[in-house]
């Protein structure tokens, strides 16, 4: 069933990645398609949804509401009966929801697809970074860890693109397809993590680690899996406060997903083409989006290299610190046009400050975080601390696109864009003081350092 070749664990990778792909058009789907909920031209439902009904912000919201609760289900799941089984599951939901979408014409069908799609986007979250750092070795974990992110934003701007023109139906018949093709090339050609199959039957973990190395000389990393495993052997989500190396590793993961939240991304992600439609600057509203997204796929292939060689750490910090200041400049340009400051000639200002806040989260608190996630954790605890880490990005997602507008109408928009590079500022100050550096490490290695 599986071939034998030493870029097998890219193969692997890159099929289990087209799921992230998947998540990536669902994230940014609000951007375009409320524009369309908003007139009759390619509306499929039976009545209008205005723009700032509560209908309009529940369809964006229920994404990450969905993503809270399937990040504990799935993630508790693929500790029971394994990843790969689980990931398979995870391309059902997708598809069923994508074909509501196209062919249903009540808004409550919307809901529902959209809370489905969510359950499996917050599953996805959970279990790709565990099974891509289990699949890996220390020498290319960074980089494959690193690029969920690349096909997040391949996601992204495909939705971009095609959203606003392709017709509503064909569109969602178009992304149905994909997570069709994941079950079948997943079920057919990828193994089982080795680490998972350690725990169950060590032949079968012989075996999936040769098929992914490409080779049968696998008895030294064998024995380093069950050296890790069996230091781990029997966890409950208790045990991760019970040790001083487990809550400084779930410390480590909440911190850096709460701050990527709190960084303002899904503002961006979910209501970009309306930010631009505000900002105005002379060019179609669509475009924005189109420009945002473009930039995240584009560098999105910096960090996968740069992880490995520069390290983790430091990229994080670069991150945080532009993204504060490009929010500052952001949020200076809405402060200047709301008291009444001529901004005609600015328009350039907010357009280049959100292209290099998009640069800066691409490079680091976007991708990192994910990566860190599969690396900190043991094999015992590391589907309920993953589940955990997880859940808490769709919480603080829920409540950023619930509140954003709540917070704009009370202090507005440039001094709501203030609070974000503030929170930039003090993710740079955790990161500088209390995430470790990963890089060319094991996860044996990372433990270690974690219990000194």
């Amino acid at each position: 069933m599986y071939s034998s070749s030493r870029y097998y664990v890219y193969i692997t990778s890159f099929i289990s990645q087209i799921l992230s792909f998947v998540c990536g058009t669902l994230l940014t789907w609000s951007s375009p398609m409320l524009i369309k909920l908003t007139d009759l031209t390619d509306n499929p439902l039976d009545e209008i949804v205005p723009s700032t009904s509560t209908d309009s912000s529940l369809l964006g919201s229920l994404l990450t509401l969905g993503a809270i609760f399937g990040s504990f289900f799935f993630g508790i799941l693929a500790g029971k009966i394994g990843r790969k089984p689980v990931l398979l599951s995870l391309g059902v939901p997708f598809v069923i929801s994508f074909l509501m979408l196209a062919f249903c014409n009540k808004i409550g069908y919307f809901f529902f697809a959209r809370a489905f799609s969510g359950f499996a986007l917050g599953g996805v979250f959970t279990v790709i970074p565990m099974y891509n750092a289990e699949i890996s070795e220390k020498s290319n974990r960074g980089m494959l860890g690193a690029a969920m992110n690349c096909f997040i934003t391949l996601g992204l701007v495909t939705t971009d693109i095609l959203g606003p023109y392709v017709p509503w139906i064909w569109y969602h018949i178009i992304m149905a397809i994909f997570p069709a093709v994941f079950i079948v090339l997943f079920l057919f050609f990828c193994p089982e993590s080795p680490h998972y199959l350690v725990m169950k039957d060590i032949k079968k973990a012989e075996e999936s680690l040769s098929t992914i190395r490409g080779t049968t000389n696998v008895k030294n990393e064998l024995d380093e899996i069950k050296e890790t495993v069996e230091k781990a052997q029997g966890g409950s989500f208790m045990d991760i406060f019970r040790s001083k190396g487990l809550r400084k590793a779930f410390l480590i993961g909440v911190g850096c997903i709460f701050f990527q939240q709190f960084s303002g991304i899904n503002v961006v992600l979910f209501y970009g083409q309306k930010v631009f439609e505000d900002v105005g600057g002379g060019m179609p509203s669509a475009f924005g989006p189109i420009i945002l997204t473009g930039v995240q796929f584009t560098t999105s292939f910096i960090t996968p290299i740069a992880s490995d060689r520069s390290g983790r750490k430091i990229l994080l910090i670069i991150s945080h610190i532009s993204m504060a200041v490009s929010q500052v400049f952001f949020g200076l340009y809405f402060f200047l046009r709301d008291n009444g400051t001529d901004v005609d000639n600015l328009g350039w200002l907010p357009i280049s400050t959100l292209i290099l806040y998009t640069l800066a989260y691409n490079i680091g608190s976007g991708p990192i975080p994910w990566a860190l996630v599969g690396e900190l954790f043991p094999s015992n605890v590391k589907d309920l601390a993953s589940s955990g880490v997880s859940a808490v990005c769709w919480i603080c997602g829920f409540l950023i696109t619930q509140e954003f507008q709540t917070v704009v109408d009370a202090v507005h928009q440039g001094p709501t864009f203030w609070i974000f590079a503030v929170f930039g500022v003090v993710a740079t100050l955790f990161v500088c003081f209390f995430v470790i550096e990963t890089k060319g490490k094991s996860l044996q290695q990372i433990q270690d350092e974690l219990d000194s």
